[in-house]
């Protein structure tokens, strides 16, 4: 799990954004799902997934995690998973 703090002088609701990645599906976790490399379940190698709260409060804290499945039978090396946040997140 890996925890943030959206920043703001107001205490308004943000809505958090949903991870940019290809193709995304909105699972019913209420987050974000993408298929690589195709978009698509079938043909592809990995199935990336990110939960997190629909909406959080300015200036507190809330978490969200990855997943990363292997959709293959084989073992897949050096897969790497980078997350670009906007700068005013702070971690």
């Amino acid at each position: 799990m890996v925890a943030g703090c959206a920043q703001q002088q107001q205490q308004h609701k943000y809505k958090a954004p949903a991870a940019a990645a290809a193709a995304p599906v909105l699972p019913k976790t209420g987050g974000v799902s993408a298929y690589f490399p195709s978009g698509k379940a079938e043909g592809s190698g990995l199935l990336l997934e990110k939960m997190a709260p629909s909406e959080v409060l300015a200036g507190q804290p809330y978490q969200f995690s990855y997943k990363v499945s292997n959709l293959t039978d084989t073992a897949l090396e050096n897969v790497q998973v980078t997350d670009r946040v906007s700068s005013n997140f702070k971690a």
